[in-house]
């Protein structure tokens, strides 16, 4: 059955214990008519004055019980009316004590105090008991040490109480040992822990739950109603969203399953909502507020360029053009990310607005996070561009002095149109005469500051910007970490790359045998292959686990006829090139190395990926080792030796022999590891998602992003009337990072 809109939260109803989950929580239906359903169209940002006092002005509390909450992030009234419970109870069905006991399961009984007992034991001690009755039969409340004399005072005979408690019956009959209750002190209490759908929160050491629940229900109920309004009523009446006030009421004291359900409809969409506001207003800030550079896109270089291609582009890599085309002709600096697998023909597209930039009287620099790679794309750029009369220098770390003059001297006079280089680009000494065009490669290795820096290189403090990825990115995820910046995918492949054949071996004698026996057989060939461990050198503290020093030793032992080489990080950048020029000239047959080789090393006539261990590494690094193979016209293989010992290596390993394609990759990594930890977003700078989630929430996200986008038509400077609440919750879950451009 095809779940609805906004189904399938973060927070799920969820059993403790035995307790009884609730009933099918995420079954669509339209909100109860009852008249107000959306809440009051209350737009003022001056709720807020209540929701960011201190808790210690809601109620005294010791300064330790202070601590506690602010560990858990929880300083004001706004941080608690946030505080969403990780997962809840279902205490709301009501048993008569005559049918308790039966189940195994918890169960929630209503009963009055007939009677109280302390019962000795044959060790001089005692215990309470503390009887129940309902006019159907009794239940002993049975209790030990503090807790038994905390009960005898707390409970008088003939008070009325609804307990929830695993019972158990016997020949003495029906008790309880583990259990919660609430004494009512009339028919129209209020509860809280029993005889509903209890919340259950994230606690810190010397926190109780119950404390923490009484805690965030008055909370809830005296200050749900301050909680100002961001969503406008037509978006919420389009989407069917109860009003903020009510879903931050039903949240921490549902009513029922209904109203739980869609007070966290309507948290999800919020959530997404604001996040989205904040990125689409932060890109129409840097669309009218950022100095703009007019580019050519029909000069006599770049035409040259493109006549000179000795192959056909894809369809996707022209679209790509297109689009970059399109934003460096416009009124608007271009701020772009441009993803694509492996081997999907980046750095084409990426030279051809290189060649317009040169061409309109500017200059481009390309920053790439490894020397390896920078290294590979000034060879590739030199070779696309210095035919064409475009010069292209190189600025990395340990350069002689005399050739980094003279690549300072090449950027700063204007001769060099193009640099290439890691983050040595951005030193102070670096100066570009006209800098137009900032280019960004594998962007998620570099800090926020990293790309500033290269940025403010930029002419009058132009920023137009390319940011390059050939890690894939889920579309969920690329509308959250990289929502402010246009897209384009290279989604397609050169014609002639043949599939790589994936296979998996365990970690045996045998299945090692049948992994050298491919690789004496592509060696026989005239091809050459990759062997990549997780370690450079291992210890004892890692166990069994092999590594690159040994590896290659073995290796170097068993494959006499055939040279094996060696490449990791402990290396110098000179040993490391020497390594890579080697192996890439066929010098080398074998290279033995760790990840270091994941981008950056180019080699068509490499046929074959061994990975040891190949359960260590993540999805989207398999993922980027199995593409340095399959660049040439034969066929390729990657063998994978490493079982996998838990349910997520073993999942991550299966992806990699389903598909090739990168993008269901990226969907099945977000899937297996969650948002927070793939491409780094809990580093992102991005406000946290609570509540939704990409993956389970994607049709939320995207109906959030489309009414986002209307508001931000509507209010472009978030000027307009009802835009008070809406600058008030940004400037809350933002900050300052608002006042700054993406910079990818």
């Amino acid at each position: 059955m095809t779940q609805s809109l906004f189904d399938n939260p973060r927070s799920k109803l969820q059993k403790s214990g035995e307790e009884k989950p609730l009933e099918n929580p995420f079954e669509f239906l339209n909100p109860p008519n009852d008249g107000g359903p959306h809440g009051p169209v209350d737009h003022s940002a001056s709720k807020f004055d209540i929701i960011n006092r201190p808790i210690a002005a809601f109620r005294r509390m010791s300064a330790s019980r202070l601590k506690q909450l602010e560990k858990l992030g929880l300083k004001t009234i706004g941080d608690c009316l946030d505080n969403y419970p990780r997962s809840y109870l279902d205490r709301s069905e009501l048993l008569s004590i005559c049918d308790a006991g039966r189940s195994g399961q918890v169960e929630t009984i209503h009963g009055k105090v007939a009677d109280k007992k302390d019962i000795p034991t044959r060790a001089g001690q005692s215990f309470t008991k503390i009887f129940i009755y309902d006019g159907t039969d009794g239940a002993a409340l049975v209790a030990f040490g503090k807790r038994a004399g905390y009960l005898k005072k707390s409970l008088k005979l003939g008070d009325p109480v609804v307990v929830s408690g695993k019972f158990k019956r016997s020949d003495w009959g029906i008790e309880t040992t583990t259990f919660e209750y609430e004494k009512l002190t009339n028919e129209e209490a209020d509860l809280i822990h029993t005889g509903r759908i209890a919340p259950v929160y994230q606690l810190t050491a010397g926190l109780q739950q119950r404390s923490m629940r009484s805690l965030m229900a008055e909370i809830a109920r005296e200050y749900a109603d301050a909680m100002p309004e961001t969503i406008p009523l037509e978006t919420r009446l389009k989407h069917s969203l109860v009003g903020r006030a009510r879903a931050a009421l039903q949240i921490h004291l549902p009513d029922s399953h209904e109203e739980l359900r869609q007070a966290r409809r309507r948290i999800i969409f919020e959530e997404f909502y604001l996040l989205q506001l904040g990125l689409l207003w932060r890109k129409k800030r840097h669309e009218t507020r950022r100095k703009r550079i007019k580019f050519t896109t029909e000069g006599e270089k770049a035409l040259a360029l493109l006549n000179s291609l000795p192959f056909q582009l894809t369809k996707a890599q022209r679209r790509a053009l297109g689009d970059i085309m399109k934003e460096m002709r416009s009124r608007s600096p271009m701020n772009r990310l441009l993803q694509g697998d492996v081997g999907s023909g980046k750095t084409v597209v990426s030279a051809m607005a290189m060649a317009w930039a040169v061409d309109s009287g500017y200059q481009a620099a390309l920053m790439a996070p490894t020397e390896a790679l920078a290294h590979q794309h000034y060879e590739t750029l030199s070779a696309f561009l210095s035919p064409v009369g475009i010069q292209t220098v190189l600025i990395k770390g340990g350069m002689p002095a005399a050739e980094r003059r003279a690549a300072l001297t090449a950027l700063e006079t204007g001769y060099a149109g193009v640099g290439v280089g890691t983050h040595a680009l951005i030193e102070p000494d670096v100066k570009f005469a006209r800098l137009g065009l900032a280019i960004v490669d594998e962007q998620h290795r570099f800090g926020v500051n990293q790309r500033v820096r290269l940025m403010k290189k930029g002419v009058a403090g132009a920023h137009t910007l390319l940011v390059m990825t050939a890690t894939p990115i889920p579309r969920t995820l690329a509308m959250t970490k990289y929502g402010d910046m246009s897209q384009s995918v290279i989604d397609e492949l050169p014609s002639g790359r043949l599939p790589v054949e994936t296979k998996r071996y365990n970690e045996t004698r045998v299945d090692f045998e049948r992994v050298f026996n491919l690789l004496i057989k592509e060696l026989k060939k005239g091809r050459q292959a990759y062997v990549v461990y997780p370690l450079v050198e291992s210890s004892e503290a890692m166990g069994d686990i092999r590594d690159a020093v040994d590896g290659h030793q073995r290796l170097s032992n068993r494959l006499p006829d055939w040279n094996v080489g060696l490449l990791h990080g402990r290396m110098s950048g000179a040993e490391k090139l020497e390594a890579m020029e080697k192996f890439k000239s066929g010098e080398t047959h074998v290279l033995v190395s760790t990840t270091v080789i994941e981008v950056g090393i180019d080699v068509p006539n490499a046929s074959l990926m061994i990975v040891i261990h190949a359960d260590r590494f993540g999805l989207s690094q398999l993922h980027q080792l199995r593409g340095r193979v399959g660049r040439g016209p034969h066929q390729s293989y990657c063998a994978l030796v490493g079982w996998g010992k838990t349910d997520e290596s073993q999942a991550r390993l299966e992806a990699m022999v389903q598909t090739t394609d990168g993008f269901e990759i990226a969907e099945k990594d977000l899937e297996i590891r969650g948002p927070g930890e793939v491409l780094g977003t809990r580093q992102s700078g991005l406000p946290d998602l609570t509540m939704a989630h990409l993956t389970r929430d994607s049709e939320a996200l995207k109906a959030a992003r489309d009414a986002a986008a209307a508001f931000i038509d509507e209010n472009p400077d978030l000027g307009g009337q009802g835009c008070d609440a809406v600058r008030a919750w940004l400037s809350r879950k933002w900050g300052g990072r608002l006042r700054l451009a993406s910079v990818g």
